[in-house]
């Protein structure tokens, strides 16, 4: 039954499957870059973060998420610049990405509004020789690996202040979906499909010592269902 079990999550989570592909970042508060380029300089101090997930444990091909980022504000503060590398495996493909941000800064009052715009690579491999097949002939199988280097851009605005924040963005605007307009069209591609995230937190005062920041991110993807993940 476990041999079942890990074949159907190797399947679910191929990379040429439609549906939900971004890697799954349940601390997204302390890994906001990797969702929104206009995150980048937000702090008043340079931000480095490393982190680790790994789901469903002791199934063959379970999804594992690894990233670092580093961002900060340049001395007038008005312009962040951020870098992050991410690598996520799940199933039988493997997904690595190395982007860099720039945002700017409006200030109004104790508010600030941030455009940023992130740009770079993402590097996928799915070894299909990992896959539990019974049709040899099968022409899907001639090649035991699909590799793809394809680059990417992504968008986003950030408000903040004190106490509230609210974003929105899209990391990754070009489409390698033949079944999408504004797509690029390559043969053996992964297909990447446009993720779209909200995200919003507030923090409450309980006592001069203690806070509480509830927080939401919203994430869609055409062919998924909504996703919430709700948190404090």
């Amino acid at each position: 039954m476990k041999k079942l079990y890990s074949l159907i999550i190797t399947l679910f989570m191929s990379g040429w499957l439609f549906g939900q592909q971004a890697p799954m970042t349940t601390q997204y508060m302390f890994n906001t870059l990797l969702i929104n380029p206009a995150y980048a300089g937000s702090k008043p101090f340079t931000s480095a973060t490393m982190m680790v997930r790994k789901q469903w444990a002791g199934f063959k091909g379970s999804p594992t998420t690894e990233t670092a980022s580093i961002h900060g504000a340049l001395e007038d503060k008005n312009v962040g610049l951020g870098l992050y590398i991410s690598n996520d495996h799940a199933g039988i493909t493997n997904r690595t990405e190395l982007f860099g941000s720039y945002s700017y800064t409006i200030e109004y009052g104790e508010s600030k509004l941030a455009f940023g715009l992130q740009a770079g690579l993402s590097y996928l491999k799915s070894t299909l020789s990992d896959l539990v097949y019974n049709d040899n002939n099968d022409p899907v199988y001639d090649k035991n690996t699909v590799n793809n280097v394809l680059p990417n851009f992504g968008a986003g605005l950030y408000y903040h202040t004190d106490l509230f924040y609210a974003g929105i963005s899209a990391p990754l605007l070009l489409s390698y979906d033949p079944l999408k307009t504004l797509s690029v069209e390559m043969t053996d591609v992964h297909h990447i499909r446009r993720h779209y995230f909200l995200t919003t937190g507030y923090v409450f005062s309980l006592s001069e010592q203690v806070k509480l920041k509830p927080s939401v991110v919203l994430k869609y993807v055409n062919g998924a269902p909504l996703q919430d993940d709700i948190t404090a």
